[in-house]
């Protein structure tokens, strides 16, 4: 059977591709990425190797951050009023399509790949996974965030670097009960406890402490001796544990 040089040339060329591809630095689950200023985020392993460091070219503030189903990282920028994207190796597609946003702080996808974007200029953004169908959810300042599990996640807890914690009804688009108040300290980044005997309970970066929160009942505090600026968490994939950042070290 014969065969074209030029044939046998380009399929040489498209496995070596391949392979340079499969070399590549990839996500891995439990990997961590730390917003770090100037428009950059670090990349470690779980165990604190460092990969490499992602930049959006905007420079300022990047802080939240979420994965998709696809495995794309997308990352906020508060400074640069918009949302970058990066691809599974870390490489940087662009950003994300759905139009200029008002300092976006949070970023969350709901079960459908739908995202809400929490702005201190519009409150909370949602669009389908394309940026489209835009609609404003809450018009009021929103900082950090994060949704309720369930078969109709229609609840959003929110905050505004206060002392309380809000709800929204994200279905109804109307605000909800307060879920905590008189927290001290300042309401940073929550995560809602998906599983385990803690569900439903909530983590919060509160700066000097942090907290786990079931109201009525009184919070759980966690603490590490000399640091005091607990700005942002996220839970571990163990859903067991979680990792905290101190904005000022």
């Amino acid at each position: 059977m014969k065969f074209s040089i030029r044939f046998i040339l380009i399929l040489s060329f498209l496995i070596y591709l391949n392979s340079l591809q499969e070399l590549k630095a990839q996500y891995q689950t439990g990997d961590i990425f730390v917003g770090v200023s100037n428009g950059q985020i670090q990349w470690y392993r779980n165990d604190g190797t460092f990969v490499q460091t992602l930049n959006t070219g905007l420079g300022g503030y990047t802080t939240g951050m979420a994965i998709d189903a696809g495995g794309i990282l997308y990352v906020t920028n508060f400074s640069g009023n918009s949302i970058s994207m990066f691809d599974q190796y870390g490489v940087l597609i662009g950003l994300f399509p759905g139009g200029t946003y008002s300092t976006p702080e949070s970023i969350v996808f709901d079960a459908a790949s739908n995202v809400y974007v929490g702005c201190l200029g519009t409150g909370i953004e949602m669009t389908d996974h394309s940026g489209n169908n835009r609609t404003n959810l809450y018009s009021s300042r929103v900082d950090f965030m994060d949704l309720k599990g369930g078969s109709t996640q229609c609840i959003m807890l929110r905050d505004f670097e206060g002392t309380n914690i809000e709800t929204q009804d994200i279905c109804s688009i109307l605000p909800g009960p307060t879920y905590a108040s008189g927290l001290g300290g300042t309401a940073y980044a929550l995560r809602i406890i998906p599983v385990g005997p803690f569900t439903g309970q909530v983590l919060l970066a509160n700066g000097v402490n942090i907290l786990r929160l079931d109201p009525p009942n009184p919070p759980v505090v966690y603490d590490v001796s000399g640091y005091d600026g607990w700005f942002v968490l996220n839970l571990d994939p163990d859903e067991d544990h979680f990792w905290i950042a101190d904005f000022n070290t």
